[in-house]
């Protein structure tokens, strides 16, 4: 496979640049009006690093997009011809042997899974193996199904914080291993990683609510008294904060975010960073978590 994509390296990028523009295109206008909202900054975001870099930018849409087709089956977004416990075998049967050539000559690949060999030997260039990565990323993904089969709603907070360490300790370090950023570790943003993650589970409470997915831990329903039934008769997240229980979490988390945020944006101004990591922290991380927290506080 490796041999094949250097023999036709122009076929290979047109082919990548096909798929680039093509997911760029349903996120823009496929993708439900809740998600695209929130995906086409991002998207936008990356398309915009070409400036500083085609070929950096070109892996990270590719890492991406086959992440976001992936999640937008397990999310039923997408139409899958197969069931989603087959599809997602077949995904991580991809991911464990994409080291080997053989073995990944003789799979049923589908089009879009160029993206994420694409992936995998930018960073073999690079001199990262990242398979353990993508494979912790994609056991993240696999989470949600996980649930389904199980009919399991409530988690502890531990259960939480492993699947949400495996979905983004993995996304920043491949990121930094693109980049090449050496200035600043994954345990450095820590605090940031914190506040991002606990905007997104505010963000999407509803959306996720209405799939069975309840990212308040147990101990937390407990302490608060949260009935959850009760945030099920929102329609909004403006809907579900006149519950007052639900408000006072709602209001603590707010709390949190701002103090992991003043951290974590104190490591981004102090650490020695390259112009377009500390741009892309900025982007994708700090200036959302403000926007957030603004416009939230209007609501508490």
């Amino acid at each position: 496979m490796h041999i094949q994509i250097n023999n036709k390296p122009f076929y290979f990028r047109l082919l990548i640049f096909y798929l680039h523009i093509k997911w760029t295109l349903y996120i823009f206008f496929k993708t439900p009006l809740h998600k695209r909202l929130r995906l086409s900054g991002f998207v936008m975001g990356l398309w915009i690093l070409s400036l500083f870099g085609w070929r950096l930018a070109s892996v990270l849409r590719s890492c991406y997009f086959w992440f976001r087709y992936v999640d937008d089956i397990v999310d039923h977004d997408l139409k899958c011809q197969e069931s989603i416990e087959e599809f997602s075998q077949s995904r991580k049967e991809l991911l464990e042997n994409i080291h080997d050539e053989a073995k990944l000559s003789k799979l049923k690949l589908k089009q879009i899974d160029w993206l994420i060999i694409d992936v995998y030997y930018a960073c073999l260039k690079l001199g990262y193996d990242n398979q353990t990565s993508m494979l912790t990323l994609y056991e993240a993904l696999e989470y949600d199904i996980i649930r389904t089969v199980e009919n399991k709603t409530y988690y502890t907070k531990a259960e939480i914080k492993e699947y949400f360490d495996k979905l983004d300790i993995p996304s920043v370090l491949m990121t930094f291993q693109f980049i090449n950023e050496k200035a600043v570790t994954v345990d450095d943003l820590a605090a940031l990683i914190d506040a991002t993650r606990t905007r997104y589970n505010l963000r999407d409470f509803i959306q996720d609510l209405l799939v069975g997915i309840v990212n308040i831990p147990l101990e937390e329903i407990e302490q608060y008294g949260i009935d959850i039934k009760q945030c099920l008769l929102a329609n909004d997240l403006t809907e579900a904060l006149r519950y007052e229980p639900f408000k006072l979490w709602f209001k603590d988390q707010l709390a949190y975010i701002e103090e992991r945020l003043a951290t974590g944006s104190l490591v981004v101004k102090e650490k020695p960073l390259r112009f377009r990591t500390r741009l892309a922290l900025t982007y994708s991380f700090i200036n959302p978590c403000e926007a957030s927290l603004k416009k939230w506080r209007l609501l508490v």
